[in-house]
């Protein structure tokens, strides 16, 4: 326990010796305001310019407590954790005598408003049997999460498992025990819905017509034949293609790799020599002494995909190839020789070293190279195959269907990235349904309105490729919301095609606008497309367009590397 003055507060948290830490030591000089902090406090952090009235209870006891800056918390506030996470974003009032709790994780956006004497409750007693005292059967804890710009009235009580849409309102006195969507308004006991919250019209973002839809997708097959075909290496076998001098890609691995992947999605002609020569080159960088695939470029990288072979090969590398080859209908000559042997606690002991470290290229990339040694029939890689979906299964966070489990806060972005590579390697490599797909789609939902991140001004292939793919992905287990996925799609796909270039590719970084082709802006960085940027964007053109126009057929194929289901609802 601890009594310690504060207001405006830069990024500050409590030490092991239990007091306040403080970029700004002048601050507390003035300060008027006292607290009080109970629990683990080395798991509480407020923002900077938070005030925090007397009278405020935050304890983290057995959890984690994160609240941005320029909030305010009023007289009478209890935070409690009980062992979840409760994370508050910026800007967010929270008056007089409400209680949060964190069992099962809560989860504020940013500028939300609670009003007075609300309690939002993140769990919820078992009493099904009548024969044993209520407080003796347990628990169920599923999470609450309110996102961006919600007003919540007085007295209103938020019950577990429930996920308020940004914009929303809800009316006082309310009892919310189901999802409110956005830009509802909803009342009563249990709450309804009263009236949804109209944006003007003036303010729609573009939506290319659907009509056009078809033609804009031929034209852009074409372009990024023509592309690809200008940077096919005459004078080498195929599976040589030319990186751009200012490409994301680092070396003619990168470019043979995502070149073939291209070639084969627009279902470009290749003969039977062509597809010797391509799988043939693609096996020439594998070491037969590791298995793995090598690259002298990413070293910092391998620290975190290969820390036991960091001079032999990489992970991310050897993923790539083996998806190639795979698409090739062939694959590498040996297995990845240090999981030949290893038990499957001790790939997961491995995995969870890299994961604890939220790294993406690790569990993602391992997978496919299990799988690779399954498929020449190495021991042990079903059983590690079937591990690793279980480590991932337990450490899935129920709040926001990513991971890892209580660490998934704003901004998403980051945690989406990692959920692309884990799917892709995992659930989407071997189509077994996806565990709460619905989680995820809320998650990627409210983190598409995030302009640090997206917008083709300022997004790049990565972030815009993730969102799509785990967002396309869990919509194919799940109906969730799907208006709302698809008028995304929808408002999202102009800005897709404005980062194509004038050599008809795409660039992974894309800036600033340049001129208008054929009617829509693209980007121009340096003027040119690169080959993993073209591969990137195709696959997130693709998923848009299915997801916001069903009926349309896209003129290509999806990639290996950036996989999705093949089920469909």
């Amino acid at each position: 326990m601890i009594n310690r003055i504060i207001r405006f507060l830069d990024i500050t948290k409590f030490n092991k010796h239990q007091t306040l830490e403080t970029s700004n030591p002048y601050t507390l000089k003035y300060t008027k305001w006292w607290f009080r902090a109970r629990g683990n406090t080395d798991n509480i952090s407020i923002g900077k310019n938070t005030n925090i009235a007397p009278g405020v209870r935050l304890d983290a006891n057995g959890g984690m407590i994160q609240i941005g800056g320029y909030c305010w918390l009023h007289p009478g506030v209890l935070i409690l954790a009980y062992g979840g996470t409760i994370s508050i974003g910026n800007n967010c009032t929270i008056n007089p005598y409400c209680v949060l709790y964190g069992h099962g994780g809560l989860i504020i956006g940013n500028d939300v408003r609670i009003a007075a004497h609300t309690v939002i409750i993140p769990s919820n007693h078992n009493f099904d049997d009548p024969d044993i005292p209520i407080y003796k059967q347990g628990i169920t804890k599923k999470g609450i999460r309110i996102e961006d710009d919600v007003w919540i009235g007085a007295n209103v009580t938020i019950l577990d498992g429930v996920n308020i849409g940004h914009g929303a309102v809800i009316a006082a006195g309310s009892v919310v025990n189901k999802d409110v969507p956005p830009l509802a308004i909803v009342g009563g006991v249990p709450a309804r819905i009263l009236k949804i919250r109209k944006r003007e019209t003036e303010n729609k973002p573009l939506v290319i017509p659907e009509h056009e839809i078809t033609s804009i997708l031929a034209r852009i097959k074409n372009d990024v034949a023509d592309f690809l075909q200008q940077r096919q290496t005459k004078e080498q076998p195929f599976g040589h293609f030319q990186a751009s001098e200012h490409a994301y890609e680092i070396d003619e691995l990168d470019a043979a790799t995502a070149g073939i992947e291209l070639w084969l999605m627009l279902e470009l002609p290749l003969n039977e020599h062509q597809r010797q020569e391509a799988i043939q080159h693609l096996k020439s960088y594998q070491n037969a002494e590791t298995g793995l695939v090598v690259d002298q470029t990413w070293q910092e990288r391998q620290i975190y995909s290969n820390p036991d072979k960091l001079s032999n090969g990489d992970t991310f590398f050897t993923m790539t190839v083996i998806e190639a080859l795979t698409a090739l209908e062939a694959h590498l000559d040996y297995p990845v020789r240090y999981l030949e042997t290893l038990l499957p606690d001790k790939l997961i002991a491995k995995t969870q070293l890299m994961y604890s470290a939220l790294h993406e290229y690790s569990i993602g990339d391992y997978a496919v190279l299990v799988e690779h040694n399954r498929r020449l029939g190495i021991q042990h890689s079903s059983e590690q195959q079937n591990a690793i979906f279980e480590l991932l299964k337990n450490a899935q966070d129920p709040l926001s269907g990513l991971w890892p489990k209580g660490n998934v806060l704003p901004p998403y972005t980051p945690a989406i990235n990692r959920a692309f590579h884990f799917l892709r390697g995992t659930w989407n490599l071997t189509n077994v349904p996806y565990e709460l797909p619905n989680r995820m789609i809320d998650t990627c939902l409210e983190a598409a309105r995030d302009p640090e991140y997206y917008g083709w001004d300022k997004g790049e292939a990565c972030n815009d490729l993730d969102l799509a793919l785990v967002l396309y992905s869990a919509s194919r287990w799940s109906t969730y919301r799907k208006e709302e996925v698809g008028q995304w799609a929808a408002e999202q796909l102009p800005q897709l095609l404005r980062v194509q270039k004038a050599d008809g590719g795409f660039s992974y970084h894309h800036k600033k606008a340049m001129y208008k082709h054929n009617n829509i802006s693209i980007s121009p960085g340096l003027a040119e497309g690169d080959i993993w940027g073209t591969l990137m964007y195709m696959g997130a053109i693709k998923m848009t367009v299915e997801l916001a126009y069903p009926g349309i057929s896209v003129p290509w194929k999806f990639s290996r590397v950036h996989r999705v289901p093949r089920y469909k609802l």
